[in-house]
């Protein structure tokens, strides 16, 4: 029987695989929360709530044969003790074959 690499304890930017917990101090400190307003229904929580680059004029959400696009407003939501930048929808585009 084979042993398995996913068993042994290996380095992934200095943790131990399976051991790897991303806490707000390991994240760069140029990313902020951001809330995504608008779109389809269909786009899930953690689709609408997400880190992006503090200086992101727009997010991108790929979803199969298109994209959504979100646009940075200047507004900002708070949910519980945290700050989200607000993203609202702005257009859609197709994935041409």
């Amino acid at each position: 029987m084979q042993s398995s690499s996913w068993g042994r304890a290996s380095s992934f930017h200095g943790k131990r695989r399976g051991d790897w917990r991303g806490t707000v101090a390991e994240e760069p400190a140029d990313l902020v929360r951001a809330l995504l307003q608008g779109g389809p229904d269909s786009l899930s929580r953690a689709d609408r709530q997400r880190r992006v680059a503090a200086d992101e004029p727009e997010v991108k959400i790929p979803r199969g044969h298109c994209t959504e696009h979100f646009r940075r407003t200047v507004e900002i939501a708070r949910i519980g003790e945290r700050e989200y930048r607000i993203y609202r929808w702005s257009y859609r585009t197709y994935v041409a074959e």
